[in-house]
């Protein structure tokens, strides 16, 4: 099975999953319209609009009924990480006016739960802005700790090991 085609067997439920991202993405437009930060509404836009078309062009796409090589399922989870990271620096550009590099950094960063920054003042973001370098974090903790529980891993492996407070490494 060539590319093509392993691709053609993944992109729609690639589609769907860009769809449901898309839908997250646009909660920090209430962040903004509560906080009145008119000049961040179309940048924060930009996001859920983007990821929203893509996946629905992506959902279009014919779809081959076999069953997806490993490579496959490896090359669609890496493609999300990159796409999200992408399109999710369109705020820091469009918002902030930053170099598109740095706001895939940003992003990246957000996306991967680093807490680096190439910003010199955090503090001096627009309030959206803070709310979506965090927001994603939180969600990913929750959803990580929810899976870990629904698959009965509770109690067998803790996903965040104790930190050893007061004893000798």
């Amino acid at each position: 099975m060539d590319r093509i085609e392993q691709f053609s067997t993944i992109a729609p439920d690639i589609g769907n999953i860009f769809r449901y991202i898309s839908t997250v993405t646009a909660v920090p437009l209430l962040v903004a319209l509560i906080y009145r930060e008119w000049e961040m509404v179309l940048p924060m836009a930009s996001v859920p609009v983007t990821l929203f078309l893509l996946g629905s062009l992506l959902a279009q796409v014919p779809r081959q009924e076999r069953e997806a090589p490993l490579s496959a399922a490896l090359m669609a989870v890496a493609l999300i990480w990159l796409v999200c990271a992408l399109v999710s620096a369109l705020p820091f550009t469009f918002g902030l006016g930053v170099p598109y590099l740095d706001g895939v950094f940003e992003a990246m960063s957000g996306w991967t739960d680093t807490g680096m920054t190439m910003m010199r003042s955090v503090e001096d973001l627009p309030r959206t802005l803070l709310f979506w370098r965090v927001a994603d974090a939180v969600a990913r903790r929750h959803r990580g700790r929810r899976l870990h529980h629904r698959d009965g891993l509770a109690d067998r492996v803790d996903p965040v090991p104790p930190l050893p407070v007061g004893r000798a490494l």
